[in-house]
């Protein structure tokens, strides 16, 4: 048929140097940067361009490719595609592992040299596959994801880049996620020449186990005013605390907060202003900027400036959530596509924004 015939061309056709072919459907493969359920043959990548991409990863190449390749269009392939991309997560892992183990000798050491280290952390829930939910008695992990930076670049009118900025993640426990993370920041910073480093963060239990006695905390501002907009019901009550903490009026939020409560009778929302409570006294260190510390911070290097922290959540958005949470996908632990994701799209991100 026609179709064959176009699928014999493709064999021996080496295709262009990326194996990438135009396609009018949208839906685009995480690993071969596809439309994955498209029949036509014209859509997949070559077998020369497959077999090239999966060598230069330590894998085998012609016959996972060929095997890859005889399956017909349909959920077939799938699969292989899953093994495929569990092995490149073990690789991932192994080499996470390693990086992690240099550094504890003492072996890890950045070439740049920068005053201050700014740095948040958040993590967020995604689904996990059958074999892990299994194991761990629950459907969803999370995902923790740290970033670092030493300062703000104006790159047009009203608009900056953080600079030199590294993007960490991973599912691991608090200590561990911590040591990987320091591996990390450590390949691009020398920290034996950082003075100060400063933590924005929105308060969970692991994200102060990664941060030591000489760092700065600061409440990440959108979670701190989050919490008003949920746990307070009256509208009049939010505006008078949120204007409070804008003025760093920090005793009069927890004086305010009091008073609110002794007035309240509906059960729920005494709950629920209880929660917010706690969570500024567990916080409370943080509730002022670090701007606001007072810390004697050095002058920034030439072209930085030290501006607001507090760009969590779209780093959340755009590494983890937009790829993870939406289209009914789950992930495993270790492999899938979670360590594909992390080596292109995070290890690229040090050096590319």
């Amino acid at each position: 048929s026609d179709r064959t015939g176009r699928r014999a061309s493709l064999i021996s056709d080496p295709g262009t140097p990326s194996g990438r072919r135009t396609c009018s459907d949208s839906r685009i493969c995480s690993i071969w940067r596809q439309p994955p359920s498209c029949i036509r043959s014209s859509c997949r990548p070559s077998l020369s361009a497959m077999g090239s991409g999966l060598s230069s990863m330590g894998l085998p190449s012609s016959s996972t490719a060929i095997r890859y390749r005889s399956h017909p269009a349909s959920t077939r392939g799938i699969p292989r595609r899953r093994s495929i991309s569990r092995a490149l997560g073990e690789k991932v892992y192994n080499e996470e592992a390693t990086l992690t183990e240099e550094y504890k000798k003492g072996h890890v050491k950045g070439e740049k040299e920068v005053p201050v280290l700014f740095e948040e952390a958040d993590g967020v829930y995604i689904k996990l596959q059958g074999k892990d939910r299994k194991k761990e008695k629950q459907d969803k992990a999370e995902i923790k994801i740290g970033i670092a930076y030493d300062g703000w670049r104006k790159t047009g009118p009203e608009r900056y880049a953080l600079e030199n900025k590294v993007v960490v993640a991973g599912f691991s426990k608090a200590k561990e996620f911590q040591e990987y993370r320091e591996a990390v920041i450590a390949q691009e910073f020398n920290l034996d020449e950082v003075s100060q480093r400063i933590l924005n963060a929105e308060g969970a239990s692991w994200i102060k186990k990664v941060k030591d006695k000489s760092t700065c905390f600061q409440l990440d501002p959108f979670h701190r005013n989050k919490a008003v907009k949920e746990k307070i019901h009256e509208r009049a009550v939010r505006e008078a605390v949120l204007e409070l903490l804008r003025e760093e009026e920090i005793e009069e939020v927890f004086r305010y907060l009091e008073i609110y409560w002794n007035s309240l009778s509906d059960d729920d929302e005494i709950q629920d202003v209880e929660e917010l409570i706690r969570y500024y006294e567990n916080n409370r260190e943080g509730l002022l900027p670090y701007q606001s510390q007072g810390l004697d911070l050095p002058e920034p290097p030439e072209g930085l400036e030290y501006r607001n922290m507090g760009t969590m959540e779209n780093h959340v958005w755009s590494v983890i959530a937009k790829r993870m949470k939406h289209g009914h996908r789950s992930w495993s632990r270790r492999g899938n596509f979670v360590s594909v994701i992390k080596n292109a799209a995070f290890r690229t991100a040090v050096h590319n924004t």
